[in-house]
């Protein structure tokens, strides 16, 4: 039986010792859930790999390679989870619009017979510094150009590009996995 979830745009200032880690935060959201904690907390069971370590740092960040669509840590005691879409090193991450490290970290309150889920999308270190690397490149291009004298500029508009086009993207990856989310917790 298919749970009945609503969606809403607050801050999720509930459980705010569970965001211990220190990335760049894209989203939050909240999901109220007709079905009791235990039974959305299995549906992570069935879905997730489970590992010690989201990501590969020397491997490009991949994951590990598992047929499941999810890997990630799971705390049933706590009701916690840190979650990422399986990447593993050989696959073609961008045919499924997965360019960036979007880790998802997420609790599961009780709330009697209903349970309210949690979520916190960030973007991992590697993204993070990419996203900041590109933001600054239209202030450094700026900087240079003011100090050339009668140069072309077409090289100023193309940095304001290359930022807007990435920020496009992680929009395109984050409504993608926030839709897998619903369709894992079964919406």
């Amino acid at each position: 039986m298919a749970a009945s979830i609503s969606h809403h745009c607050a801050n999720t200032n509930v459980v705010g010792h569970l965001f211990k880690e220190n990335m760049l935060p894209i989203r939050n959201r909240i999901y109220e859930s007709d079905e009791n904690v235990d039974v959305v907390m299995s549906r992570l069971d069935w879905k997730v790999e489970k590992v010690e370590r989201l990501t590969n740092p020397w491997l490009n960040h991949s994951t590990v390679e598992t047929s499941r669509p999810w890997v990630g840590k799971i705390d049933k005691s706590k009701r916690e989870f840190r979650i990422i879409q399986t990447a593993p090193f050989f696959s073609p991450r961008i045919f499924d619009s997965n360019f960036f490290q979007l880790p998802i970290h997420g609790q599961i309150v009780n709330e009697g017979q209903k349970s309210k889920i949690v979520l916190k999308f960030e973007l991992g270190l590697n993204s993070s510094i990419l996203f900041i690397s590109f933001y600054l490149f239209p202030f450094v291009t700026l900087f240079l150009y003011s100090k050339a004298d009668g140069g072309d500029w077409r090289g100023l508009i193309f940095s304001f590009i290359i930022p807007t086009l990435w920020t496009l993207l992680l929009i395109l990856q984050v409504n993608r996995t926030e839709n897998s989310l619903i369709e894992l917790f079964d919406v």
